[in-house]
């Protein structure tokens, strides 16, 4: 009994310092962030106490740790809920995409679909699958989430204006896939075997709209490519949230064709030029392993980040002639290189970052086809500058 009771104290002595230490790593943060706040007041008028917050959250020092302490703790009591995330029956991690009206977004869409069409330039949606299974969504009791529900209004209503749509949620039970096998388990983003599917899906597609769409077989044919496995190096932004410790870790694979390949890119405007195969320009190998999981950006080492505007050249002698404009989110960051094995041309622009006008660029460009390719979380109302295409 005495033995125990010692154990009970020695523990409880060491949650006591493990709070002490919390406490006085928090006072520079939370001091620091208070004073910034009452600098904001005195030049804005508003006290605003999310400055005090996100100081205390970005400066906090053994906050990895901690985060991960508290993720090992959470799993252990069975937690289903924790940061924002849920964990789902089969583990995968998700957040919540709430109801949404996507009346103006889709009106939006359609208003540039006939800018196009004014300028004789065909336009074809595409909408990758949300992380959710439409009808087995497998969360916890009273969570629900509303990004197949936003899908499908928003679809509907693109349909409905005539707008070509392409809705891979259809492929993938049409090709009798494993939807969640698809994603990452700590990510909400889709796999890059997920990326390589997807590009011959929407290839297929345009090649049924007009032959001059059709690349030879082999670019696209998985049978052709070598898969790379990294295994347990991923911790997605869902997993960072919550801890490795929560969430495990994700395999990562780097695929690349077997074949030869020859490709010329350049982002932001030429800011960044690279050229060669297939490896040399599409995967940034610095970004595949990080000594720290709660930093990594594992998830960009295709293309190698967010750019606001990419123009590729394929110069395969089998691909298709045509040149191709892809309006995307972070979604197509595993999507546009296998894309690009299809086209003589890719350019890309991400709308959240490029502010010049949309339009001027379509008519210097004149491609044959624009692609908008948004996931559902893109419908959510903090993102309708993605639709302002017009503006």
């Amino acid at each position: 009994m005495r033995k125990l009771f010692q154990t009970k104290y020695i523990t409880m002595l060491l949650f006591l310092g493990l709070l002490a230490v919390m406490f006085c790593q928090g006072i520079s943060p939370f001091w620091e962030g208070l004073v910034n706040a009452v600098n904001d007041r005195q030049n804005t008028g508003v006290m605003d106490f999310s400055a005090v917050e996100g100081t205390y959250n970005s400066q906090f020092e053994g906050k990895d740790f901690f985060i991960t302490l508290n993720g090992a703790y959470q799993r252990l009591m069975g937690a289903r809920v924790l940061n924002e995330r849920y964990k789902l029956d089969n583990g995968h991690l998700t957040y919540l995409v709430p109801e949404t009206d996507v009346e103006n977004i889709a009106r939006n869409t359609v208003a540039f679909r006939d800018a196009l069409a004014r300028l004789e330039i065909p336009m074809v949606y595409v909408s990758p699958p949300s992380k959710l299974h439409p009808t087995d969504k497998q969360l916890p009791v009273n969570a629900y989430d509303y990004s197949n529900e936003n899908t499908d209004r928003f679809l509907a209503h693109l349909k409905n204006e005539d707008v070509a749509v392409l809705d891979l949620r259809e492929s993938i039970a049409d090709d009798g896939l494993d939807h969640y096998d698809l994603f990452y388990k700590t990510d909400h983003h889709w796999k890059a075997e997920a990326g390589l599917w997807a590009a011959g899906e929407i290839s297929d597609y345009l090649a049924g709209l007009e032959e001059g769409y059709r690349a030879d077989k082999m670019l696209l044919d998985p049978s052709g490519y070598t898969f790379e496995v990294h295994e347990n190096i991923f911790l997605g932004s869902a997993g960072r949230r919550v801890g490795s410790m929560y969430a495990g870790l994700d395999d990562f694979s780097v695929i690349t064709p077997s074949f030869e390949t020859d490709f010329s890119f350049s982002a932001e405007a030429g800011e960044i030029i690279r050229s060669g195969s297939f490896a040399d320009v599409f995967i940034v190998r610095e970004l595949l392993r990080s000594e720290d999981l709660l930093l990594s950006n594992t998830y960009a080492t295709y293309c190698g980040g967010g750019f606001s505007q990419m123009e590729i050249h394929n110069h395969s002698q089998v691909c298709s002639p045509k040149k191709i404009l892809l309006i995307r989110d972070s979604f197509s960051d595993v999507l546009i290189p296998f894309l690009s094995m299809g086209y003589a041309r890719l350019d890309v622009l991400d709308l959240r970052y490029y502010h010049e006008d949309l339009m001027d660029y379509v008519e210097k460009l004149a491609p044959d086809m624009v692609l908008v390719v948004y996931n559902p979380g893109a419908y959510e109302e903090k993102n309708s500058n993605m639709f302002d295409f017009l503006k």
